[in-house]
């Protein structure tokens, strides 16, 4: 499976690059839609942010389906609306999520297998550590990647969200 990730966020790609990686899925990644383009592989999935700097995801979404037509394409952004939702999927995307998103979730939405995804739903909890880790992730992007910044925002020691972090990375 080849999957095309075009997200401008660096913690978070480098996030889902570990979790592809460890599923063995082949993970191309672009921070800017019009380089993405320029890839010259067979993709079988598209997972494309909406808030790509200066551009628009969904306004991409026309020029990914005509290059690659039988990929699954999927928006995900933490900037959701019902009126994105709506121009993402006339435009043909084929699902439309909102971050934070688990990577069971995203998986089996990029599939578009609809039972894995109930399934998922259905047994996704939302513990205590995985907020703490989406709460922590959110504020580091917000600090743009500054680890000494976003402890002092989260009222905690550099050292002690270093090893929080790495406790959330995927051996």
């Amino acid at each position: 499976m080849k999957v095309l990730l075009v997200e401008n966020d660096l913690n978070f790609t480098t996030v889902l690059k570990m979790e592809f990686e460890f599923n063995n899925i082949e993970l191309y990644t672009y921070s800017d839609p019009k380089n993405a383009l320029t890839l010259d592989e067979n993709i079988d999935h598209i997972i494309l942010d909406q808030k790509l700097g200066e551009y628009n995801g969904i306004d991409f979404i026309p020029n990914f389906k005509k290059k690659w037509p039988l990929a699954r394409l999927v928006v995900l952004t933490g900037h959701g609306s019902i009126t994105s939702t709506v121009d993402a999927v006339k435009k043909g995307a084929d699902d439309y999520l909102i971050k934070p998103i688990s990577f069971p979730l995203l998986l089996a939405t990029i599939k578009g297998n609809r039972a894995d995804i109930q399934n998922v739903l259905e047994n996704e909890e939302m513990s205590l550590e995985r907020k703490e880790r989406e709460h922590i992730e959110f504020v580091l992007g917000q600090c743009d990647g500054n680890i000494s910044k976003a402890a002092k925002i989260l009222g905690l020691h550099r050292q002690s969200l270093q090893r929080k972090l790495k406790k959330y990375t995927p051996k």
